[in-house]
């Protein structure tokens, strides 16, 4: 989008398709990730801020803890935005992001609560229907 060549640009230009497989996939030990081409005509031309195309490939790494949160994106973003005329919708779209975000780890959290919640539920009834001894190996995967 930066380089208005699409979200995922790349000079081969493969499908939709074969970019999510490509991404999904794990490389081989001396292959690199497959992730979007920065144009070098905009790294040449100074055309883009390197701080952004910075921002750009620390949001593409492959652990992590080591991709940025919000903040340092929003931090970062604002820093470039220096003539403050997108300054709002920017800010809006990291903040919409960022509750995004949140939404999700709570409703991660409380999915997880319900599952711990049920799979006691079931441990219960299973050490009420079959002696200790035999539950515990149910519950520990051991072939009876």
């Amino acid at each position: 989008m930066l380089f208005r060549k699409g979200a995922f640009y790349m000079s081969d230009e493969p499908s939709p398709k074969e970019i999510c497989e490509r991404v999904q996939r794990v490389p081989a030990f001396d292959e690199e990730l497959y992730r979007p081409e920065i144009p070098e005509s905009a790294l040449i031309d100074g055309q883009i801020e390197p701080n952004l195309i910075n921002l750009m490939v620390s949001c593409w790494a492959e652990e992590f803890h080591e991709r940025p949160d919000f903040a340092v994106i929003r931090k970062v973003v604002r820093s470039l935005n220096k003539s403050n005329e997108t300054s709002n919708v920017v800010d809006n779209l990291l903040k919409r992001m960022e509750q995004y975000a949140n939404n999700l780890e709570g409703l991660v959290e409380e999915r997880t609560q319900e599952y711990l919640a049920e799979k006691q539920k079931v441990e219960d009834l299973l050490h009420q229907l079959l002696p200790r001894s035999v539950a515990d190996q149910v519950n520990n995967s051991i072939i009876l």
